[in-house]
């Protein structure tokens, strides 16, 4: 990534469940998701300056009550 996204988060969980519904798919039903481990290489001189935290891009997900509700 040569530039900072503000959605790379997003852009990250989406790119994971493709590759979980693609594992269901041909796994036919299974009981299990493998784990994945998603990263961003960064390569720019320019500091990343977007969040690196998924739950910081859902607006209240700061609130207790809703923290528990959104992927981290």
């Amino acid at each position: 990534q040569s530039t900072s996204d503000p959605l790379m988060g997003l852009r990250l969980l989406a790119s994971m469940v493709r590759v979980w519904q693609q594992f269901a798919q041909d796994q036919s039903h299974p009981r299990r998701l493998p784990p994945l481990i998603p990263f961003v290489l960064h390569q720019s001189a320019k500091p990343w300056q977007a969040t690196r935290n998924f739950r910081e891009l859902v607006e209240g997900s700061a609130d207790e009550v809703l923290r528990s509700y959104v992927p981290d």
